[in-house]
């Protein structure tokens, strides 16, 4: 599923390098957290927004892509990764 909402050819094509830049980003993120020790329990959509310099939307955009994907599942407010998968994608869009 795609997340581009435009007006213009050009604008969906900037839209959409937006949201993979993002997905790398939050992709790396929760491999970066998911390796500490001592992992934070709790990180809301808000906070991984600020942490990323980015709006709550585009995580959320995110996010449902990744779980589309098969990276990351959530149940009941918790989130597991496919370390395996999150790594794929970061290197595919690279």
């Amino acid at each position: 599923m795609r997340y581009d909402i435009s007006l213009c050819n050009n604008d969906t094509q900037v839209l959409s390098a937006d949201l993979k830049a993002v997905r790398r980003k939050v992709a790396n993120v929760l491999l970066h957290f998911t390796g500490m020790k001592g992992t934070p329990r709790h990180l809301s959509q808000n906070e991984l927004a600020k942490i990323l310099g980015t709006s709550w939307d585009m995580i959320n955009h995110s996010l449902l892509s990744l779980r589309e994907e098969g990276a990351i599942t959530v149940d009941r407010n918790r989130l597991a990764i496919n370390r395996g998968r999150l790594e794929q994608i970061i290197v595919r869009e690279k």
